[in-house]
């Protein structure tokens, strides 16, 4: 690692050890100053509690293999704060890195801006100067107040929505369920992933308030059959609601990833009724997923005998979903628990 970036990631970092501010002033107010490089591309928005990563990926990896030149902000970063930001699967540069940190991190001491304001903006600038087609962005914790929420997407996206991040978002359900809907917009489709009717009632009232037309995934499409394979791929045949059925073969395990993969279906369907996406690249955008993302550690396995498993589960529903997937994929004397 050279100096300066050390020395950027070292500033950047400490800004983790200060409060969390939850408000769109701040990133507002550094995208304006640095001529509002968020409207200068397409994007899909997604917020929820699990599964944001794994649909982030698999959008933009369709993308890709429909020759889009596609962006990715993802969060938290694994082992390198590059994750976090990708252009068709190229970590941000360090050069880059350290010339857009430089660009923003006066914003953390002139305003209070925090780690993720910075990092966000970081990013919006990064996919502005190059030019992508299209662009991928995973909110932070939150939704409503997330400073990725200053983007117009062309679509809001929820995934699974449960308790997490109680201090920021709220103590019930209900109370996170709308700072998360908080990303949908006028005028903007949304599509939900399958979540308990008590999040549902929450995310209907939000978009109807707003003039959003509400698409709810368990009711455009639904896995009709699931061969969960040992080598923990899944295969998955959708029923549409027209009729038709659709079959892929996915590299994400589990009964979860069955819901993240036809939320991630539903929107790439709206991407190419507009342009950002080929139908008929779906399967391929699924094969290449890691390579095209870099997406690891859900529910992934290094290692067949003994099995090795990893995976970046952090709540209860979440290792919840771990538990649930090790028995699906494996023999069942393992002694999973």
């Amino acid at each position: 690692m050279n100096l300066r970036k050390e020395k950027i990631l070292q500033k950047l970092y400490s800004l983790l050890r200060g409060s969390i501010h939850p408000g769109l002033e701040r990133i507002t107010e550094m995208l304006r100053a640095t001529g509002n490089p968020h409207k200068r591309f397409p994007s899909v928005h997604i917020a929820g509690t699990n599964g944001k990563g794994s649909v982030s990926s698999i959008i933009a990896s369709v993308a890709m293999e429909s020759d889009l030149r596609t962006g990715l902000y993802t969060s938290p970063h694994i082992s390198q704060f590059g994750e976090r930001i990708r252009i068709n699967g190229t970590m941000i540069s360090d050069d880059d890195l350290v010339r857009l940190a430089e660009i923003y991190l006066p914003f953390a001491d002139s305003i209070s801006a925090t780690f993720f304001e910075i990092t966000t903006a970081m990013a919006f600038q990064h996919f502005a100067e190059n030019e992508v087609d299209f662009a991928v962005i995973e909110t932070g914790m939150g939704g409503r107040a997330d400073a990725t929420n200053a983007l117009s997407p062309i679509a809001s996206v929820l995934t699974s929505i449960s308790v997490d991040h109680c201090e920021y978002l709220g103590n019930s359900i209900e109370e996170i369920a709308y700072e998360k809907a908080g990303i949908i917009k006028p005028g903007v489709p949304c599509f939900a992933a399958r979540n308990p009717e008590i999040v549902m009632k929450v995310v209907r009232d939000y978009a109807l308030s707003v003039g959003s037309q509400l698409n709810y995934v368990p009711d455009l499409l639904r896995p009709a059959q699931v061969q969960f394979n040992k080598d923990f791929t899944t295969n998955i045949r959708f029923a549409h609601a027209d009729g038709h059925e659709t079959e892929y073969r996915s590299p994400l395990p589990g009964r979860h990833q069955t819901e993240n993969l036809a939320l991630a279906l539903a929107v790439c369907e709206q991407m190419a009724q507009n342009g950002f996406a080929k139908r008929d690249m779906f399967q391929r955008g699924l094969d290449n997923l890691k390579k095209n993302t870099g997406l690891f550690g859900r529910v992934e396995c290094l290692r067949a005998d003994p099995p090795l498993v990893v995976d970046v589960s952090h709540n209860a529903d979440g290792l919840a979903a771990l538990v649930d997937t090790l028995r699906l994929h494996s023999d069942s004397k393992l002694p999973w628990r």
